[in-house]
């Protein structure tokens, strides 16, 4: 489903009177905590410090408001390397892969602004589903993008629904411009 079908299927509801869409950095949102009922992240989670993003994500979200999240898992990264053709790509899917991997074992991931520069890290549900219900979150389903399939039998891309069911500490953090 796309971003667009998916706003519009949002805007549809009859308890909507009004609906916007932006599209901001992940990692600093410039809103009020408690700004919205609704954030979307489609595919871009991937390519931002986890971490940071959902936290600032959440903090924008309403007590009752929904977070949705389509992220790409394992098996893209092994779908990728399979399909690479040259040993500069491979290479740098290896590091791709390494990267996810040390997130998804240790939860470390390369600081906002690192001077290391490329790469991406893949996701797990497991990871953010943690992740989430340590800030306040209830999931309320996860599911295999199915049209992705699976890779070695790991997931291509998922998909996480979680609604924010209480405030945490981040919440009061106000953005300056």
């Amino acid at each position: 489903m796309s971003a667009l079908t998916l706003g519009c299927h949002f805007a549809a509801r009859p308890e909507q009177r009004d609906i916007g869409f932006v599209c901001q950095n992940g990692h600093r949102l410039p809103f009020s905590g408690k700004s919205f009922t609704h954030v979307i992240s489609r595919v871009s989670l991937n390519y931002m410090h986890q971490r940071t993003a959902v936290a600032e994500m959440v903090r924008v979200l309403k007590p009752g408001g929904y977070f949705g999240c389509r992220f790409e898992a394992l098996g893209h990264d092994l779908l990728l390397f399979r399909q690479a053709t040259s040993l500069r790509r491979r290479l740098a899917l290896l590091r791709d892969l390494a990267l996810g991997l040390i997130h998804d074992g240790t939860g470390w991931q390369r600081p906002c602004g690192s001077r290391l520069t490329g790469g991406r890290a893949f996701a797990t549900a497991r990871r953010l589903g943690n992740m989430l219900q340590s800030l306040g979150c209830q999931v309320i389903n996860v599911q295999m993008v199915q049209r992705r399939g699976r890779v070695a039998g790991f997931a291509c891309q998922m998909v996480i629904l979680a609604r924010k069911v209480r405030d945490t500490a981040n919440d009061s953090r106000e953005t300056t411009g």
